[in-house]
């Protein structure tokens, strides 16, 4: 037994050592532009399967027997337009941080060494590709030129202060705290069954007994048997609670507890409650100085989108693209049979 473990641990070794070998074998059969390519360079199966394919322009992209056109390799131009593109934030910390700059540079330079193999193998000629790629760049040129546009229309300094204090005297509702109270509750979902209501009904009950002998004990009580997760981690602590938004059945004799004192047990639709009221914090109205700037963003915001609408309207008109009904049928039905069903 002794033995054993050596015996294996040696036979491991060569092992792993076997497939260390493989590995280097098999990227070292490769040449560097083969690595690259999709396709071998240089192998015989792989040209006679070129050659027997009806689409040439699709087997050969990745051939890279011809010295292939790259792009440049990136330079203090490039560099210039790179930086000027980032936000000024980003571009400072880069710019006066020499590890950080370097960094991103190389970074960089690998992104344009991939963009070339990918050129090189002619991969920016296969149409679907080619399709998406200019999609993605007439989407850049479709949203910089809505951004300019809409910019170009919208006055100066808008929205005026003018116009922030005339839309919250109109909204005040929407920046009014509505009234909130403090509450604590324990509850037992209804069962549906007669006799587990009867057992639910009686153990709220002996709940409800143990509280009023000792208050003290009503958050371990809460944690150990109230069924409402996101109170019960809190010892039956709800939070602040709008109290238009409490349940009619729970509502009113909630109110008309005194700060501290424990309700009855309350039966509502979903189950039964024991209730512990809190402070009450009454209606506050927002002032105008604490929303402005989020009345701002929302008017600029509006104000966009109003005239995205306009122009959306307009260009359609200045530039038609022949939809019709008819049109739109005859390609869904023509997509339809030549797309592959899964």
């Amino acid at each position: 037994m002794s033995d054993t473990k050596p015996k294996q641990n040696t036979i491991l070794k060569v092992f792993l050592a076997l497939i260390i070998i493989g590995i280097f074998i098999l990227v070292s059969a490769f040449s560097g532009k083969e690595l690259l390519g999709l396709g071998a360079a240089n192998n015989e199966a792989a040209n006679v399967e070129q050659n027997n394919n009806k689409d040439k322009k699709q087997t050969e992209w990745a051939n890279l027997d011809k010295q292939p056109e790259v792009l440049a390799p990136i330079d203090l131009n490039y560099l210039t337009l790179f930086f000027n593109n980032m936000s000024s934030q980003k571009r400072e910390r880069v710019i006066s941080d020499k590890v950080l700059f370097k960094q991103v540079v190389e970074n960089e330079a690998i992104n344009r060494a991939v963009v070339s193999a990918a050129v090189a193998n002619k991969l920016d000629e296969d149409s679907n590709i080619e399709f998406l790629m200019r999609r993605g760049a007439e989407a850049f040129l479709r949203d910089a030129y809505l951004n300019k546009l809409i910019l170009s229309k919208l006055p100066k300094n808008f929205p005026a202060d003018e116009q922030v204090k005339e839309y919250y005297q109109n909204n005040l509702d929407k920046f009014l705290i509505p009234e909130r109270i403090h509450v604590w509750q324990i509850f037992l979902a209804k069962p549906t069954d007669d006799e587990s209501l009867k057992t639910t009904k009686n153990k709220i009950n002996d709940i409800l007994k143990k509280i009023k002998k000792d208050k003290s004990v009503f958050s371990g009580l809460a944690i150990a048997e109230s069924q409402h997760e996101q109170s019960r981690v809190n010892g039956g602590y709800m939070g602040l609670i709008k109290t238009n938004e409490i349940l009619p059945s729970i509502k009113e004799p909630l109110l008309k507890l005194k700060v501290g004192e424990l309700s009855q047990v309350i039966e509502s639709e979903t189950g039964f409650h024991i209730l512990k009221r809190g402070e009450k914090q009454q209606a506050v109205q927002v002032e105008l100085e604490q929303v402005s700037p989020k009345i701002k963003k929302l008017l600029l915001e509006q104000a966009k989108l109003q005239l995205k609408k306009e122009i959306f309207q307009q260009v359609i008109k200045e530039y038609p693209q022949g939809l019709s009904d008819t049109k739109l049928e005859e390609w869904q039905l023509s997509i339809e049979a030549i797309t592959e069903k899964p």
